[in-house]
């Protein structure tokens, strides 16, 4: 559960536990790696990666960074993702 500033940072409703952020689709189409969730319009998205969690060394994907979300389905894509294990996460910013 987030607190009331995670919940209004993503744009969630915090009275609803139905309403939370959260990716629906990773998806592979290499040589893409593409993200889905559902975005608010009065939000920014920026994707992000690393190829070790234990680790504080997140990037933004190039071109992926400070997004606007659209009130729907928001696709987020790494064209060039790295070689080998990797992960991503999608941070939620009030521009």
């Amino acid at each position: 559960p987030q607190d009331n500033l995670g919940e209004w940072t993503a744009d969630t409703d915090p009275t609803d536990s139905n309403s939370y952020f959260q990716v629906s689709y990773i998806v592979s189409v290499p040589p893409d790696a593409r993200i889905a969730f559902e975005s608010s319009s009065i939000r920014q998205y920026s994707l992000e990666v690393t190829t070790n969690q234990a680790v504080t060394g997140w990037s933004g994907v190039a071109g992926q960074t400070n997004q606007a979300g659209n009130d729907g389905e928001l696709w987020l894509t790494d064209t060039n993702p790295a070689v080998g294990q990797y992960f991503y996460r999608v941070t939620v910013g009030v521009p």
